[in-house]
């Protein structure tokens, strides 16, 4: 099972983020997590690449699990801190590869973002998911989506190095809700809730890594024509930047 990825990657991408757990994130997956998982103070939840954290501190705080976050960068951490700060005692940090690690211990739901598509074998990664839930427990993943819009997006405005660092370090058969669903639904899991996300949101900015200097008038553009799926709820493959999955685990 190879990476697609290395350390300095997460680094490079994300350790910067520690310095806050945006309040306007907290809530991002919550409304389709919350239509399955209701809370309970006595069930465990852990996040596989945790780090910058905004995702499992939405968890813990709105559903009340017992937080662990499991990352293979040093920041993760300073999360225990932070979460101390936003009346989240107890945060569990594992500092570990994940293809790797042993735990003795099953949790209640075992989450990732951003997470699966960074590797050659993704359904192997997906098994090891299920292999640390509880039965009964669930499954939550979510990846980015790099359809026919939101690639053509980053044809336009990316350099040719950026977009050929994404294509390098994600695999776009991962990227479908069609491939999680086939790999999330079976003799392992039953899925509770499948869907493509966000309407035609863009996280791209002119300000962000490797965008051209000529960017900002499509960047302009998608914005305006974002407005449309937003106003309707509107989310799918060819223009959605994000899809996500939520299974339990077969006991």
């Amino acid at each position: 099972m190879k990476e697609l990825t290395d350390q300095a990657y997460w680094q490079e991408n994300r350790a910067s983020a520690v310095g806050g757990l945006p309040s306007g994130r907290l809530k991002s997956f919550q409304p389709y997590i919350e239509q399955v998982i209701k809370p309970d103070a006595e069930k465990t939840v852990i996040e596989i690449g945790a780090h910058p954290g905004q995702h499992l501190a939405a968890f813990a705080l709105r559903l009340r699990h017992r937080p662990a976050a499991l990352d293979f960068i040093p920041e993760v951490h300073q999360l225990k801190e932070r979460f101390d700060e936003l009346g989240i005692p107890g945060l569990r940090v594992f500092q570990e590869d994940f293809l790797k690690w042993q735990p003795e211990e099953k949790f209640d739901v075992v989450m990732s973002y951003g997470f699966i598509e960074h590797f050659d074998d993704w359904r192997g990664v997906v098994d090891r998911h299920f292999a640390l839930a509880k039965p009964g427990g669930h499954v939550i993943i979510g990846v980015p989506i790099l359809g026919g819009g939101q690639m053509a997006l980053r044809r336009v405005v990316y350099t040719q190095e950026k977009l050929a660092d994404v294509l390098r370090s994600h695999n776009l058969d991962a990227m479908s809700l069609a491939s999680l669903q086939s790999a999330l639904n079976g003799a392992q899991g039953k899925i509770e809730f499948a869907s493509y996300i966000w309407c035609m949101r863009s996280w791209i900015t002119r300000k962000s890594a490797g965008v051209r200097s000529s960017a900002a008038l499509p960047i302009f553009l998608w914005k305006i024509a974002s407005l449309g799926p937003r106003l309707l709820n509107w989310s799918c493959h060819a223009f959605s930047p994000y899809a996500l999955v939520i299974a339990q685990k077969k006991s």
